[in-house]
């Protein structure tokens, strides 16, 4: 594997031998945090985390990979990680780059890592953009090997909006490592054409199938794995919360799902997630939504309580392996 030196902000330049690899150090880390055993190789790295968006898993995420890999941090949140406000941002990126050896970026744009890459000179790691979440698909694709042993002809079902960061770059990994792709959903959230296109290349290599269907019990059936994301926010307008409700309100992941798919099957969906109603955002959309779809009356907005902890959910298995996953990436963009 040869990522010294090379950034983490999406998928598309990176090869199924570099992701395999990427998939092993996860896991390998891992076995080592369970030993009790802490990396020191990268004791004399620095790495900053421009945290945009303050979220407290990626800031958790941040603050232990640096701890377990003996590395020295230092965050800054919000307005300080703020890019282009009273410097532009490549005078910004090049004081990043004098100052540190790696930068953790979380942020809405795309453009922002991808203008940190070019003016920084060093690796950028994204912790997640409004565009991609390369982070999350190495956790999920690790999760999954993990459990199968294999990734190669899996059958891998996307269920209900797959246009979301996190969908978006597991359907990247997805076909650079030769799962078989069912995407189910509305029409109006599947991947882009442009998207599609761009990973048939991959599919051609890799030997991956796509299919596309708005039937959830035909795209699940036999699947190995069912996967959803949420893109439902405090900030969304009331009509958002009704037009997102009624799309996807026939696409919730029941336990009637996942008994459609392989008896092994696992389901996986990135956190934070609203599977209740315990959260300000699952109160918000159902004080809007009222008993109209039946899911989000409950704070369902795309998988059901019962499967969230259920024997299929490995949600919480994949979360940490999002940690070990940042180790892996650090571990192999600096050592």
């Amino acid at each position: 594997m040869n990522l010294k030196g090379r950034s983490f902000i999406k998928l598309f330049d990176i090869s199924a031998d570099e992701l395999q690899e990427l998939i092993d150090m996860t896991l390998h880390f891992k076995t080592q945090r369970k030993s009790s055993r802490h990396s020191t190789e990268l004791e004399s790295k620095r790495v900053v985390g421009l945290l945009q968006q303050a979220k407290p898993h990626h800031r958790l995420l941040l603050d232990t990979a640096a701890h377990e890999t003996s590395m020295t941090l230092t965050t800054l949140l919000k307005e300080n990680a703020a890019l282009g406000q009273t410097e532009s941002v490549a005078d910004y990126s090049r004081v990043m780059g004098q100052l540190y050896d790696a930068v953790a970026y979380e942020g809405t744009s795309q453009e922002e890592a991808e203008a940190l890459v070019l003016f920084c000179g060093k690796p950028v790691i994204s912790l997640g953009t409004k565009t991609f979440d390369p982070l999350q698909a190495l956790a999920d694709l690790s999760t999954i090997y993990e459990d199968k042993t294999h990734l190669q002809g899996l059958k891998l079902s996307m269920v209900g909006d797959c246009t979301t960061p996190q969908a978006t770059s597991l359907f990247i990994a997805a076909s650079i490592m030769g799962l078989d792709l069912m995407i189910v959903g509305p029409r109006s959230l599947w991947p882009s054409q442009e998207l599609i296109a761009d990973c048939k290349v991959f599919a051609k290599e890799s030997g991956t199938t796509m299919k596309f269907t708005e039937d959830i019990l035909e795209g699940t059936f036999e699947a190995d794995v069912v996967f959803s994301s949420q893109q439902v926010s405090l900030s969304d307008s009331a009509s958002e919360y009704e037009r997102k409700a009624k799309l996807i309100e026939p696409y919730i992941v029941t336990l009637d799902v996942l008994k459609n798919a392989d008896d092994q099957a696992l389901f996986l969906h990135p956190l934070p997630a609203n599977h209740d109603a315990s959260t300000q955002l699952s109160k918000k959309v159902m004080e809007v939504v009222g008993r109209k779809y039946p899911h989000a009356a409950k704070g369902e907005f795309s998988v059901s309580n019962e499967v969230f902890y259920s024997t299929y959910s490995r949600v919480f298995d994949s979360f940490e392996n999002r940690l070990h996953a940042l180790k892996a990436v650090l571990y192999a963009t600096l050592k």
